[in-house]
């Protein structure tokens, strides 16, 4: 069974996780993270390595953007903590941001910082790319909401 994918819409950029249940686990998926600019050229975006991810780590990813929004919502200062999964396969960083304009409204919005393993060196050493940009509250809760679906 295949899962639909799911997108952080951000601006300038989205994070597309293209998961894929062709050899489920209990407990994992199989997943690629696809950074994906809002130009036309597919060849500039960023693709993660395909990667076991733990359902636990998609329902701690999903916690950890819920922790964060509660601090965007309050407008307070914080550490700016970051998700790693727990095979490292990909990290998430989240800051607060006083706000963007979507349209003609004034939202309070964050920082996203993103990492994800492109390469293995032949040491082992993990290459990772990534992309920082602002996105909106709104698209946040509503990938919040998608990573739970998937997660049953």
């Amino acid at each position: 069974m295949n899962l639909p994918d799911i997108e952080l819409c951000c601006h300038g950029f989205s994070v597309r996780f293209r998961f894929n249940e062709t050899q489920p686990t209990s407990d994992c998926l199989y997943l690629q993270i696809v950074i994906c600019f809002s130009y036309d050229n597919p060849s500039e975006d960023i693709r993660a390595r395909e990667t076991w991810v733990s359902k636990n780590d998609v329902l701690r990813l999903a916690a950890f953007l819920e922790t964060e929004l509660q601090v965007i919502d309050a407008r307070v200062e914080s550490d700016f903590p970051t998700f790693v999964t727990l095979n490292y396969g990909f990290e998430f960083v989240l800051k607060y941001l006083s706000s963007i304009m979507e349209g003609e409204t004034e939202v309070p919005a964050a920082v996203l910082e993103m990492m994800v393993v492109v390469s293995h060196l032949a040491d082992g050493a993990r290459v990772f790319a990534g992309v920082k940009g602002d996105c909106s509250v709104s698209s946040l809760r509503h990938f919040i909401d998608d990573l739970r679906k998937v997660t049953p």
